[in-house]
């Protein structure tokens, strides 16, 4: 027996066999429900970091976020490397925080790029494409040379620093 019979995707699929004997007996099964589902499932990677997709260390920016299938889990990766899981929401948002261990994995620097991957319940797998960053966590060297002019008379000095900066002085 055969059949060419499109099914397409979706849940609440049934099937059931029937066959005939040589007397014309027919005997046939009970319905087997299934759903079908071929379809990896789509995934992105919106942001990471800061404003200009910079990670700092600084509180709420070694934040990636994305879309995804809803309720299923994430995996972010830096190449091969997983750095952990996160699980999207009902409407498909996920948020995975960057951990001190993920960035030492990553490294300082520009030209850095992640992506999100997750498999569905049929074992399907969608990944994002790379999205780049960069990982700037550590601080600027900051010396003061001197203070003043010499002796007890002061002078004043106008220093150029980069933005943004915060520069306090104590005597």
């Amino acid at each position: 027996c055969s059949s060419d019979l499109t099914i397409g995707q979706g849940s609440g699929k049934a099937i059931t066999a029937v066959q005939s004997d040589a007397a014309g007996n027919q005997g046939s099964s009970s319905a087997f429900s299934f759903a079908v589902d071929t379809v990896a499932p789509v995934v992105t990677i919106t942001s990471v970091g800061s404003s200009g997709s910079v990670v700092n260390g600084q509180s709420e920016d070694q934040l990636v976020e994305g879309q995804a299938e809803a309720n299923g889990s994430v995996s972010v990766r830096s190449g091969s490397t997983d750095l952990g899981t996160a699980t999207a929401n009902a409407s498909g948002g996920f948020s995975y925080v960057l951990t001190t261990a993920n960035l030492e994995t990553i490294g300082q620097g520009s030209g850095k790029a992640i992506t999100a991957i997750q498999s569905d319940a049929a074992g399907n797998q969608g990944s994002s494409g790379s999205f780049g960053f960069s990982v700037d966590t550590v601080a600027p060297l900051v010396t003061i040379t001197s203070v003043g002019g010499s002796g007890s008379r002061s002078e004043e000095h106008t220093s150029e620093l980069q933005s943004p900066c915060n520069l306090v002085c104590r005597l």
